[in-house]
């Protein structure tokens, strides 16, 4: 069957989180109540349904992609990413993946194929110039760790101030930072060739998007964070390499949109769109030392194009337009946080918006 971008969002959600993003409207019945007139949400049922396969440890995420049969690339189907495939036979019948999803639950009507993907075991692309102003592409860092890439400059709502984009896990130590935080550029285990610690100082974290542990949690978790220059002739606007300064975002991302970005380790890179509304499982560091999985929905994935330390570097399309933030990868895939979602979690606009 063919699916609506929007309905194929709604599936995802159904299976992953239990919840549909955008249930149908009430319908006009005469002399009926609206409760008789709305059938019950089936995205609950749905992930109960699915919950056996879906909660396997071995299965990191799921998304939509093109499905590849016997080396050509068929429709799209509802794509299961899993750290290792393994022949059916082999796999417990309790956790087997169906080779199709019903989805009359949604009110839509048929079934949706599957299809197995191995992708490894996910990973937050986070290793650790010294020039001034900090370019967007430039490598930076909370002072505790979890170095990357600034991403550009962004304008906050509340006080209509430049601030610089970033993911938490860069910037905010994978969410267990605070406001005040200092943050450096570049990183603190660069900064060590590169003049030390003080000539590293460049600003203080603003605000980060929720990054709660959950699966429940996923609609809303967002990889996020702002950092507040020490002084504004500090943060450039202007991407390196590409002398770009993106004004404007873009919502509608098609399959095989063409994207590029700079990042801290690979500077230029680009690829296209290969999957939409992800929904993925990452490790993040705790504050004892341990690690949980953080899940995070509606995500883009962009063909592999990434290295470690590229996190939070901003994804663009050919016209310069702001496509996504990229958080992570899987293999043959990056993780990409949908432009629009980047900037409510931390209140901010594009500067020129």
């Amino acid at each position: 069957m063919r699916l609506t971008p929007e309905q194929m969002r709604r599936v995802v959600h159904a299976v992953s989180v239990g919840r549909d993003p955008t249930p149908p409207p009430v319908a006009r019945v005469a002399r009926k109540s609206a409760r008789a007139a709305r059938k019950p949400d089936g995205a609950p049922l749905l992930a109960k349904e699915h919950a056996h396969w879906w909660t396997a440890p071995n299965v990191v995420g799921l998304c939509f992609a093109p499905k590849v049969r016997n080396g050509r690339v068929d429709d799209l189907a509802l794509q299961v990413l899993v750290r290792l495939k393994r022949p059916r036979h082999r796999v417990p019948e309790r956790r087997r993946i169906p080779e199709f999803v019903r989805v009359d639950g949604l009110g839509l009507r048929g079934r949706v194929p599957t299809d197995v993907r191995e992708v490894g075991t996910p990973w937050l692309e986070s290793f650790i110039s010294d020039a001034r102003p900090v370019l967007p592409g430039f490598n930076i860092s909370h002072r505790r760790g979890g170095s990357g890439t600034l991403g550009c400059a962004v304008r906050a709502l509340d006080t209509g101030e430049l601030l610089g984009l970033s993911c938490a896990h860069v910037l905010g130590n994978f969410g267990l930072g605070a406001p005040g935080d200092r943050v450096l550029a570049p990183s603190e285990e660069e900064a060590r060739d590169h003049g030390g610690l003080a000539a590293a100082r460049f600003g203080t974290l603003v605000r980060m998007g929720p990054l709660v542990p959950g699966r429940e949690q996923a609609p809303s978790n967002v990889d996020a964070a702002t950092v507040r220059p020490d002084s504004p002739e500090l943060l450039g606007t202007s991407i390196a390499v590409l002398n770009v300064e993106p004004t404007v975002q873009r919502d509608d991302v098609p399959l095989c949109l063409p994207v590029r970005l700079v990042g801290s380790t690979s500077e230029q890179v680009s690829g296209t769109v290969a999957a939409l509304h992800l929904t993925i499982g990452l490790p993040y560091p705790t504050a004892d030392g341990g690690t949980q999985l953080l899940w995070f929905t509606d995500q883009l994935g962009v063909t592999s194009c990434t290295n470690p330390g590229d996190s939070g570097a901003l994804v663009l399309d050919d016209t310069g337009a702001a496509v996504g933030l990229h958080q992570a990868a899987i293999e043959g895939l990056s993780v990409c946080t949908p432009i629009r979602r980047v900037l409510d979690s931390v209140g901010c606009t594009l500067p020129s918006a």
